[in-house]
């Protein structure tokens, strides 16, 4: 399948945030995601619907270095990735509850690990469900974390291994990696990559993220929430973009995780990059994990 095919499947796959697209999933529905923007609230441009880019101003990933990694892709037998999402038990998925936004059946989905390329190698999984976070709140992406379960158990290997969740505070200026598929804009490398690709960033003081946002460019941005929300920055041309939605934040020092990348806008333009934080959804991820 060539660029221009994938891009016109996932152009139909999804709609604009801020109309009524279909949550639903085969027979699974969250309730939470009925909670819809109307056109006043259009944030779309904040958020992950567009494959056009990834990961910008990072590398590529070490083949196993980052086992718990999983591609969320969309399509039998050829599927297209719509999500990243990181492995935290034999049955369970972490990813952004505003992945579930995919307009197509559960049986369609699957979970692809132990690679680095999305589009070949390793195992795929078919999933069996998938649970949004009660108050995840679409038109400000609050609480924007959601899990998606496997029909079988994942079994583990030397390149497939579940991450381990900090619930630990983390504070600004700590150094930290995310990871994430598709190009570097800077690199002009074709839309999307099939390395897996790595950026080592810093966390920033919330009250500063906010601020800066304050002084974007885009008066309607969502507003930050230092308690709920992590922000990362690393310079201009260095940081997520379109489609790294729902993929992993570790440290860098132990390869904790503690973060799940949320939105960010526009691709690496001197802006912060939003994620949620972990630590503030301890008792809802220690309920809702399946092993």
């Amino acid at each position: 399948m060539d660029i221009k095919t994938g891009l016109l499947m996932l152009s139909l796959l999804f709609d604009c945030i801020g109309t009524k697209a279909d949550y639903v999933l085969g027979n699974f529905r969250s309730p939470a995601l009925d909670r819809l923007a109307g056109p006043e609230d259009d944030l779309s441009n904040y958020f992950e619907y567009d494959t056009d880019f990834r990961i910008s101003g990072g590398s590529r990933a070490a083949e196993g270095r980052h086992p718990h990694i999983v591609a969320l892709t969309v399509g039998v037998p050829i599927g297209i990735l719509f999500c990243g999402g990181s492995l935290v038990a034999h049955r369970t998925i972490l990813t952004a509850a505003h992945c579930l936004k995919i307009k197509d059946t559960i049986e369609h989905l699957r979970a692809l690990v132990g690679t680095n390329q999305w589009n070949s190698g390793g195992t795929h999984y078919t999933l069996s469900g998938f649970l949004a976070h009660p108050d995840f709140v679409e038109n400000a992406y609050m609480n924007d974390i959601a899990l998606f379960y496997t029909t079988s158990d994942v079994i583990y290997t030397t390149v497939v291994r579940p991450v381990a969740l900090s619930f630990s505070y983390v504070p600004p200026d700590v150094l930290v990696k995310v990871v994430g598929w598709g190009s570097d804009p800077l690199a002009n490398e074709p839309l999307l990559s099939r390395d897996l690709r790595e950026l080592v960033t810093v966390t920033l003081d919330g009250n500063e993220c906010a601020s800066r946002w304050s002084n974007s460019p885009r008066p309607n941005a969502p507003p930050i929430d230092p308690r709920t929300q992590l922000c990362t920055f690393h310079s201009r041309d260095h940081g997520i973009c379109y489609g790294d939605s729902g993929g992993p934040l570790t440290r860098a020092d132990n390869g904790h995780q503690i973060g799940v990348v949320s939105w960010m806008f526009p691709c690496a333009k001197g802006f912060p990059d939003i994620y949620v934080r972990i630590s503030i959804h301890q008792s809802w991820l220690k309920a809702n994990i399946i092993d």
